[in-house]
């Protein structure tokens, strides 16, 4: 067994601790040399995790080319911890509204090189742009390496984050990066989802951190490729769902040879079990099965993606409801479906609101 640090953002301040068990901890990152960094969009958060000896991955790669420069062990661990990293942030990211995220993409980028330590006047003298790459750095701040244990006492420098009613959580304004000014919250729920996570047989386990990550790719595309984004919530519902029902064996029509259990009913009858249960929310699953058809289907995508759109003020918000609606009945569906886990009720199968 071992522990590993590494660094994490968020786009809205984090300012508490969380610690689950002895399976990770987050908490800010505070360093003497951000305290002039006045101009960010993306704060730093230490993240410690536990890796298990059955977690180890072996890359298939060979890198002995690179011949003195590979050094196999080190090589297998950065293999193990990404891994392990992932899983955890999409974990985090399935109770959370707002995004927690690592930087994969390092090739960079060309910027106007506007950092906090330049005045104003600075600034507007600059004759050209820069090209800066993607990577989070302090002097002497050593991350990303084994560590002997979650750091201990971690209460006496952090208050811890604030909970609150899972309820009142995902349904009155949450606040997905909207308002970065408000420092982010918990769901008082999170602890039966992880504990039900955590309980899960290690095969279950990789059929829910798929269905996890999708979630996951649904929130970072929200905004920006829309589509894409509900696509994946879609492909998040269908994937728990075909698990759930694997051993379902629908009767078939002796007549044309047709399934009498249709997909769209399963479907329907599944977020039903799983999400809430009433005569409303029956007629909402069957239009969002019917719209996630007219996506898959006939190429429709949502408008407001583009930079530029021509819809009124309220079609514009027609549309964003329904991207939060569907991420919104994605988290809610694993959710209660990790925690019914644990609580050991899955006969019946949502959680009372």
């Amino acid at each position: 067994m071992k522990y590993y640090k590494s660094v994490i953002f968020t786009k809205t301040k984090l300012e508490g601790f969380f610690r689950y068990t002895d399976e990770f901890q987050i908490y800010p990152l505070r360093h003497d040399a951000l305290e002039n960094v006045k101009r960010y969009k993306h704060y730093p958060v230490i993240i410690e995790f536990k890796i298990e000896e059955k977690e180890w991955v072996t890359p298939k790669s060979d890198f002995s080319f690179a011949g003195d420069l590979y050094n196999k062990d080190a090589h297998e661990l950065l293999a193990t911890a990404m891994t392990k990293l992932d899983r955890i942030i999409n974990l985090i990211n399935l109770f959370s509204t707002n995004l927690f995220f690592r930087y994969e993409d390092t090739d960079g980028f060309w910027t106007i090189p506007a950092t906090s330590e330049k005045s104003e006047e600075q600034i507007r003298s600059i004759e050209h742009s820069d090209f800066l790459y993607k990577l989070f750095f302090i002097k002497d701040f050593t991350y990303q390496c084994l560590i002997d244990g979650l750091t201990e006492n971690i209460e006496s420098n952090f208050n811890q984050i604030e909970y609150v009613d899972h309820n009142i959580y995902y349904s009155q304004d949450p606040n997905y990066d909207y308002n970065t000014l408000t420092p982010i919250k918990f769901p008082n729920f999170i602890f039966y989802g992880l504990n039900g996570y955590f309980a899960l047989s290690e095969i279950e386990k990789k059929v829910i951190d798929t269905t996890i990550k999708f979630a996951s790719i649904c929130m970072k595309n929200l905004e920006r490729e829309t589509t894409i984004g509900i696509l994946s919530a879609f492909t998040s519902i269908e994937s728990l769902m075909n698990h759930y029902y694997k051993d379902f064996k629908p009767e078939n029509c002796k007549e044309c040879g047709q399934s009498r259990y249709s997909i769209s009913r399963r479907y329907t009858e599944f977020l039903l079990n799983f999400v809430g249960e009433s005569d409303e929310l029956k007629k909402e699953y069957k239009r969002l099965y019917s719209f996630r058809s007219k996506i898959v289907h006939t190429g429709f995508s949502f408008i407001t993606e583009n930079l530029w759109h021509e819809l009124d003020e309220e079609q514009s918000d027609e549309e964003v409801i329904k991207k939060l609606q569907i991420m919104m009945i994605n988290k809610k569906l694993i959710i209660n479906y990790l925690a019914l886990t644990v609580l050991g009720k899955r006969d019946k199968h949502y959680v009372q609101e």
